[in-house]
């Protein structure tokens, strides 16, 4: 898969299909191969672009991976490829990346989808960061990794979904999981939001736990033109629990900006 040499890193990229540009932000400890089912639906009437944050999959994990980095490397990508604008696609801490983008390139955004996300702090939010730098200090990657795949993901989901998230999560250096986590988890991005020109759709699994309900209603009354859709039968990652139904929701949305 191709590389772009940008902003001191070699940021790890993928492009597919042929349409309007789509561009795909992916989770805390994951890479583009979250995407994968997403990409197969999308690819036959766009042109779906995905990268890999620092330190993620294939990038290369050299400077500070925050959310302002990856939103920068992300645009990198798209320059690299002569994009000017496109549809983008944010889910769990890659929302906070979207609509840092969208601040930054608002002109760049032609439509927003932010799933399974949030845009502020909640209670606890502090512990659950200290708790997971805590816990990756003293067990392994790899254990930690198939810890969060069977939290993040519902029982139903296949095992080899689970194993296989668990073992992207495997290879990412613990001090850069918990700089991207600190970044997102505990940044405000409220600001952000009345600011959004975009018509955006905010999803939500229906049994999401880790960013439950009220920070996707939160999102929708914020947001100008924002609307909200559930995902049936999926939790936190539904691009992954119920490929189908959230490849749906997104391409019928996509549909009806062009």
């Amino acid at each position: 898969m191709p590389v772009l040499s940008a902003n001191g890193e070699t940021i790890h990229y993928l492009k597919e299909g042929a349409g309007p540009a789509v561009a795909l932000i992916h989770s805390l400890g994951s890479s583009v191969h979250m995407w994968r089912e997403t990409i197969a639906a999308l690819k036959d009437r766009y042109t779906v672009v995905a990268c890999d944050a620092r330190g993620h999959g294939g990038s290369s994990g050299k400077g500070e991976c925050s959310v302002v980095t990856a939103a920068q490397d992300l645009k990198a990508v798209l320059d690299n490829l002569g994009i000017s604008e496109c549809h983008l696609i944010g889910i769990s801490t890659g929302g906070p990346v979207a609509l840092t983008l969208a601040a930054q390139s608002p002109n760049v955004v032609k439509s927003l989808v932010l799933a399974d996300t949030f845009a502020k702090p909640v209670e606890g939010s502090k512990e659950r960061v200290e708790a997971t730098a805590e816990a990756i200090a003293y067990v392994s990657m790899e254990e930690f990794g198939t810890q969060y795949a069977a939290e993040a993901l519902l029982p139903s989901t296949s095992l080899d979904v689970q194993d296989a998230l668990a073992g992207v999560i495997a290879k990412v250096n613990p001090k850069v999981y918990i700089q991207l986590m600190r970044s997102a988890v505990l940044g405000d991005f409220t600001a952000l939001l009345a600011s959004v020109k975009a018509p955006t759709l905010v999803l939500i699994g229906e049994s999401d736990t880790i960013a439950p309900r009220p920070e996707s209603d939160f999102l929708v009354q914020k947001i100008p033109n924002a609307t909200l859709a559930v995902v049936p039968a999926a939790g936190h990652l539904g691009c992954l629990d119920n490929p189908a139904a959230f490849s749906d929701v997104v391409g019928q949305f996509l549909d009806k900006q062009n």
